[in-house]
Parts: C-alpha cells; structure tokens; sequence
C-alpha cells in the first residue's frame, strides 16, 4: 500500500498510528531524490538504503506501507524492468569469488 502524504511531518504522525495498531507491519518512506544531497555523508547511505526498500517493497508486492511525500511522487523513478533483478545479496561469513561479484556488479 502506498500513502500520499503532503510532507514528512504527515509520515511520522501516519507512522506512529499505524504502528500502534499493526506492529509488525513493514513501514518504509519513499524519500525524493534531492533529499539526498541536503544530509550529510553518512546519512546519504542510510537514506539511500530507505530509498531502494521502499522501491522494492512496491515492485514486489510485500505486505507493508509505503510513505511517499508530494515531492517525491512527481519525481521520476527508473523502469520497472531495470530494477527487477538487479541485486546482489552478500552475507557476512559468506566466502564469494572477487572476480564474480565484480562480473555481477558491471552487469548490473
């Protein structure tokens, strides 16, 4: 599900409410693009990462919500078929080659 919002104060008080009410529930912000370049450098990474779950949230069709401010809803978003199946997961203790990863990530 996604919730159009007029702004980020709107999430927190959606936020709070829902997660009274459904705990478990997975709860992501779709923030707009510009966002990023307002924090600061740590920051970017975890907005950046907030970003990409809410996008994969939407394309996947998982059960939670998803927050899109008016900003963010008027921004373009890449193509569908580009983001489907362009990921690399990786798990700590996980012994991978190099060379694969790399031929994974130029492919990607």
């Amino acid at each position: 599900m996604t919730i159009l919002v007029t702004n980020r104060d709107d999430i927190r008080i959606w936020r709070r409410e829902l997660l009274y009410f459904y705990p478990d529930l997975e709860v992501r912000e779709l923030y707009p693009v510009n966002f990023l370049q307002d924090r600061v450098e740590t920051k970017n990474q975890e907005v950046m990462a907030e970003r990409i779950a809410a996008l994969e949230l939407m394309l996947k069709g998982t059960p939670g919500v998803v927050f899109v401010t008016a900003e963010a809803f008027i921004q373009k978003l890449p193509e569908t078929e580009g983001l489907l199946g362009k990921n690399l997961s990786l798990s700590l203790g996980e012994v991978e080659d190099r060379e694969e990863i790399l031929a994974k990530l130029v492919a990607m």
